[in-house]
């Protein structure tokens, strides 16, 4: 898991911030750190990344949130992918030492989004 971690710090974020300076952020900060895996020229993927930023001013507030262009990072994206469908969003959490993540394949829904905030945060 550490590996992936250290592999992600090459993503760059929305937001002006590096993937590196975000994970520096969740893991000060204990905050889950949701990452969404999209491409330029995906229609869902472009809903779903509007969904997120909106989600970001209230439901998501307390969560760090990158951005990763599967097509920009390909190695990256692999590391993080289940298959290659996107949109794909995957959550981090840190608790007690232990990083724990879920992930989804395609658009979800603003209620999945949220489920899966629950499952990662224990």
């Amino acid at each position: 898991m550490k590996s992936i971690l250290i592999l992600l710090a090459m993503a760059t974020a929305t937001f002006g911030q590096t993937y590196e300076q975000g994970l520096a952020k969740a893991e000060s900060t204990k905050s889950p750190l949701v990452i969404v895996v999209t491409t330029q020229w995906c229609g869902p993927c472009k809903l779903l990344k509007s969904e997120i930023e909106t989600m970001r001013k209230a439901e998501l507030k307390d969560a760090v949130i990158v951005f990763v262009d599967a097509e920009a990072r390909p190695d990256l994206a692999k590391q993080l992918m289940d298959g290659q469908t996107v949109p794909q969003v995957v959550m981090f959490h840190q608790s007690r030492g232990v990083w724990y993540r879920v992930r989804a394949v395609g658009r979800q829904s603003k209620d999945r989004i949220l489920e899966m905030l629950k499952r990662v945060v224990r």
